[in-house]
């Protein structure tokens, strides 16, 4: 709980492992994956696919900023989890802007590793 992160939880609203279902656009999601010489093949007409998942901490302030906190048991170092959960964050956050209604820039996500007690800034 010492981690910096859970400090600008202060005067936030809190949802604990908040579920979701969402359709997101598919030019939007897996066919950006970063490790894909090229981008999968998508048609450009707003196809969109259905995302599932469970935040583990959701803040929500008056202002309407968000932060998506993820929590992770791992012995990876802060690298190592960037490369392995960007997109699952990215996804979150696609998914946290559609359903709230905010622009994506507005949703900041982070890793907060309990293994280890460091905490990682994504987006």
């Amino acid at each position: 709980l010492s981690n910096p992160v859970f400090g600008r939880l202060q005067g936030k609203r809190l949802y604990k492992e908040q579920k979701f279902l969402v359709a997101l656009p598919v030019a939007e999601t897996y066919a950006k994956k970063a490790d894909l010489a090229q981008p999968l093949p998508t048609r450009d007409d707003g196809e969109e696919m259905i995302f599932q998942g469970a935040i583990d901490l959701l803040a929500i302030d008056k202002d309407g900023f968000v932060r998506i906190i993820d929590y992770k048991y791992s012995k990876k170092d802060s690298k190592a989890l960037k490369a392995d959960y960007a997109l699952q964050l990215e996804l979150y956050r696609l998914a946290v802007a559609k359903i709230l209604k905010l622009p994506k820039e507005k949703v900041h996500c982070s890793i907060v590793n309990i293994c280890l007690g460091f905490q990682v800034d994504m987006c």
